[in-house]
């Protein structure tokens, strides 16, 4: 069983608390707000910029948005300065941001929330562009970098780039014009060259494909995009359906896609266009249709004939993967089911949050590479896992691979982040955020150890709610968690200030606080841009 060690707990406080403070429509900063930072900023982040990206506006004039991930993306910046903080918000100005601004409710459907029709427009034009199907734009998940530039997006086709420094939205890209994708994941990863590698899906004439890209490094994003290509294309198991995905994996030498149960129906979002359904509504949960597990070479594109398959479970974030002894190790925040979407609505989270939800827990899979001897010259029943200090099993049935995970940590923790220098590579620490929901993660910063599976944790209170830590390394440093998080911390409370928080990553014992006027809103994923 994972072991807590060092937790370190403040006691509670009194006050009010809302727990749908921290999801209430946030307001962008009318001037930066600078402040002096309480405890030492470590040199080495000195003049960088630390921004985050997630939904923050739910509600207008006589709308709310029905779903978290409904809302519309709002981009933070933290300038650290030598002793101090300047913080400032924006909004990012996606067409799905401004259509929602100016028609006061969302002229594009999101994620839960469909396309509310402008009375402004006759009926003809309104079944005119009913028949004109438009996806969001609305980036509220995911900052990368592409090159020098900086961009923010979502799960479907679109992603915007973003100033830096003045938090301007500067242009719409399109990944269906530059990379013929109808569709991509969230989560693009860059390898130690350079490269960025993406997984997406197109539908075409021949039906809908998962397709692997390859972006190669370049001197400016438009280089790397003109130079991008398409290295492996997988038919999906099911005809005219596909999986979801948010985020996949990569090794030094592979790519591993991971096709769940969470199935998007063509038919579904074809009929979409008239009947006017969410994104939500397109996915259906399937699983007795397990989950399969595909490897990919990234340097040919060759894709693993091996079928590997396991119990099916729900994902969104990979934590790492590595190679060793010809086996794949992945690590995977992994949920029981899907439920967790359905306990993300507006009503529940401002409510008393009684919905149930499956809570997130790291999972670690073992795969044995078997590239060209075919699965039936291969003994039945036999573990092909070599890794010894693992519960992990690899075990052919019939013509499939039939794969075992281990859990890693208990119930409650999402948002993995790791030292960005040993991705792809075996790491021991990797850190997360522990869920609002009731576990021994609740409001947590977790340091994770994978090869002993102790657990140390950061805790405030029962009222403040750290976001995703983002690990920046000290480049001084010789050991794998010599550096800072750098963390979000909203308050839930009514009246109490906000804050960011850099915590030694070593023992998660607080370093620095920056405390603001301004609400610091919650938010998904975060980038460290050093000076």
């Amino acid at each position: 069983m994972p072991v807590v060690k060092n937790e370190i707990v403040r006691p509670p406080l009194d006050g009010g608390v809302s727990k749908s403070k921290i999801f209430l429509t946030a307001e962008e900063t009318e001037h930066p707000e600078e402040v002096e930072v309480e405890g030492k900023i470590p040199s080495y982040i000195i003049g960088g910029k630390y921004l985050r990206v997630g939904p923050g506006k739910f509600d207008f004039r006589d709308f709310t948005v029905n779903h978290w991930l409904d809302g519309y993306a709002l981009i933070s910046k933290f300038e650290i300065h030598n002793k101090t903080i300047v913080f400032e918000k924006k909004y990012a100005q996606t067409d799905a941001y401004k259509k929602a601004m100016a028609l006061q409710k969302p002229a594009i459907s999101e994620f839960g929330t469909r396309a509310q029709a402008d009375a402004k427009k006759g009926f003809l034009s309104r079944v005119i562009s009913t028949l004109l199907p438009e996806f969001t734009d609305n980036a509220y998940s995911t900052l990368f970098q592409m090159g020098p530039d900086l961009f923010a997006t979502c799960d479907t086709q679109y992603f915007t780039k973003i100033n830096p420094s003045s938090l301007d939205s500067e242009c719409k890209c399109d990944s269906q014009k530059a990379f013929s994708l109808n569709g991509q994941c969230a989560h693009p990863l860059t390898d130690s060259k350079g490269n960025i590698f993406n997984l997406g899906f197109s539908i075409g004439a021949t039906g809908v494909k998962y397709q692997v890209l390859k972006i190669p490094f370049g001197k400016t994003s438009e280089e790397m995009m003109k130079n991008a290509k398409i290295i492996a294309t997988i038919s999906p198991r099911w005809t005219g359906q596909f999986s979801t995905m948010h985020s996949f994996g990569m090794s030094e030498n592979y790519i591993i896609f991971i096709e769940q149960p969470h199935i998007v129906s063509v038919k579904r979002i074809a009929a979409s266009v008239v009947k006017g359904d969410t994104l939500k509504d397109w996915l259906e949960w399937r699983p007795e249709e397990k989950n399969k597990f595909y490897i990919i070479d990234k340097t040919t594109g060759k894709v693993l004939k091996t079928d590997y398959f396991s119990n099916a479970f729900y994902f969104m974030h990979f934590v790492n993967c590595y190679e060793e002894s010809n086996q794949v190790i992945c690590d995977i925040i992994s949920y029981d089911s899907p439920m967790v979407l359905d306990s993300m609505t507006l009503t529940n989270l401002r409510g008393d949050q009684s919905a149930p939800a499956d809570l997130p827990y790291i999972q670690r899979f073992v795969i044995p590479l078997i590239p060209d001897l075919k699965v039936s010259n291969i003994r039945e029943n036999l573990n092909l896992v070599t890794k010894s200090e693992t519960q992990c099993t690899a075990v052919r049935t019939g013509n499939k691979i039939i794969i075992t995970g281990e859990s890693i940590t208990d119930l409650g923790m999402d948002l993995p982040t790791l030292n960005k220098k040993s991705f792809g590579k075996k790491v021991r620490y990797c850190y997360a955020s522990g869920t609002i929901h009731q576990s021994s993660y609740k409001h947590c910063v977790c340091k994770v150890d994978l090869e002993t599976r102790e657990v140390t944790k950061w805790k405030m209170n029962e009222y403040t709610f750290p976001g995703e830590p983002y690990f920046v390394p000290d480049p001084k440093g010789s050991r794998e968690d010599d550096g800072v998080l750098i963390v979000g911390v909203t308050d839930m409370r009514q009246g109490q200030k906000d804050y960011l928080m850099i915590l030694d990553a070593t023992d998660l014992t607080e370093i620095g606080r920056a405390t603001f006027k301004n609400h610091v809103p919650t938010a998904l994923h975060g980038i460290f841009l050093p000076n």
